[in-house]
């Protein structure tokens, strides 16, 4: 195989571990909530000016993101659905599929959260590389750490969700909220909690990935909408509520776009995903691992 075409493919895994690391937040969100956070993009932009001021305020490396972030972005995300979201699910007390209301209210966060960094963090694109700048060498294939770091916390986020979702309390009641709410909230599980336990988790998720991806990207207030679209393009490819599957799918992206991008250029790259995501969803409209929710 060429050595090209390898190195296509590599650095296609890389990236495509950090897109699933920043959709799996979703993943989790879509499974469980079953409603579409519009202000995805903006929890990411907003975990990684956390870890970006958390390093430059504490004088630390980059990765010391990776503790303060998801400790941040968890609490706003849990308070965020408790005062604003959980009424709205209490007045909907028929508890439909995907709440207008919350749809809107998502949407509106996005705007507010984009336009407020916008304001009183400035339009500045802002950098925050690693000490550790070393690339490995194999052979003509040089691989930075910065990114395999990136492309290795990545599936350590994943391993850990996994863990969590099958193997505790608060999975095991995140998994029944997500079966059959009506059924969770006679058993006695508090549902309005396990929504925002929830939200705090795919927050402090996103905020993860973000740390991970700051070392070798830039921060700026728009930064999430890059990222927003391959979040949804990903996790409904890989399947509404699998974890698995929304990494899958994530390094499916990576590699298409990255091998593309060797025969045409960067914005045709992304368009030859598009029409493998409306193939894959042609053959399998529930997606690659679509059986059910929170897998």
């Amino acid at each position: 195989m060429d050595s090209v075409l390898v190195a296509a493919i590599i650095s296609g895994l890389l990236q495509g571990a950090v897109y699933g690391a920043v959709a799996l937040g979703l993943s989790l969100v879509f499974g469980v909530m079953r409603v579409v956070n519009f202000a995805h993009g903006s929890f990411l932009m907003l975990g990684m000016f956390a870890a970006y001021f958390a390093s430059k305020l504490l004088h630390l490396d980059a990765y010391v993101g990776l503790i303060v972030a998801p400790i941040v972005m968890f609490v706003f995300g849990y308070a965020f659905q408790m005062v604003l979201i959980t009424p709205l699910y209490k007045r909907e007390r028929a508890f439909v599929i995907e709440p207008t209301s919350v749809l809107i209210l998502t949407a509106g966060l996005w705007l507010v959260l984009d336009n407020s960094a916008l304001v009183v963090l400035g339009s500045s694109y802002r950098t925050n590389p690693t000490g550790l700048s070393a690339v490995l060498q194999f052979g003509a294939l040089g691989i930075p750490v910065a990114r395999l770091i990136s492309a290795l916390g990545s599936f350590v986020l994943l391993i850990a969700l996994q863990v969590l979702v099958r193997r505790t309390d608060i999975g095991r009641g995140i998994r029944a909220t997500s079966q059959n709410r009506d059924a969770a909230a006679l058993a006695g599980i508090d549902i309005y909690r396990v929504y925002a336990i929830v939200f705090g988790i795919a927050a402090a998720v996103t905020a993860v990935a973000g740390a991970l991806l700051l070392p070798t990207f830039v921060v700026y207030p728009a930064v999430g909408f890059s990222f927003d679209i391959r979040a949804f393009l990903i996790v409904i490819l890989g399947g509404l509520g699998s974890i698995p599957g929304t990494m899958l799918a994530a390094l499916i992206m990576g590699v298409v776009e990255a091998v593309s991008a060797q025969f045409v250029s960067g914005t045709y790259a992304q368009l030859v995903f598009f029409l493998v995501f409306v193939v894959v969803l042609t053959v399998r409209p529930q997606g690659l691992f679509g059986r059910g929710l929170v897998q």
